[in-house]
C-alpha cells in the first residue's frame, strides 16, 4: 500500500418508499435512517413516478420528512437520496 489510511463514512443514503406509505392530508412521508448522520449538513433528492412538486421538512440528523404536496393517493414509488455536504 501506499501508506495512505482511509476510513469509510457513511456519507450517501438512499431508499425506495412504496405509494400505499405515503399518509395524511397532505400526503406525507416520514425517513428515519438506520444510522443518522452526525448533524443535518446534507442534501436530499426526491423524484418518482408520480408528478409531484416534492418539498422536505422537519430535516434531522437522524431523518426527514418528505411532503408530496397533494392530498391525491400515490400511484408509483418515491425514491430518495440524502448525501453528506463537504469533501470526502
Amino acid at each position: 500500500t501506499s501508506g495512505i489510511s482511509y476510513t469509510p463514512q457513511n456519507t450517501i443514503k438512499a431508499g425506495t418508499i412504496s405509494s400505499g406509505s405515503f399518509t395524511g392530508t397532505p400526503r406525507k412521508y416520514s425517513v428515519t435512517f438506520t444510522t443518522g448522520f452526525t448533524d443535518t449538513n446534507y442534501a436530499i433528492t426526491v423524484t418518482g413516478g408520480d408528478a409531484r412538486s416534492w418539498t422536505i421538512e422537519s430535516r434531522t440528523s437522524a431523518g426527514f420528512t418528505i411532503n408530496s404536496n397533494s392530498n391525491t393517493a400515490l400511484t408509483d414509488n418515491t425514491y430518495w437520496i440524502a448525501i453528506k455536504n463537504g469533501e470526502f
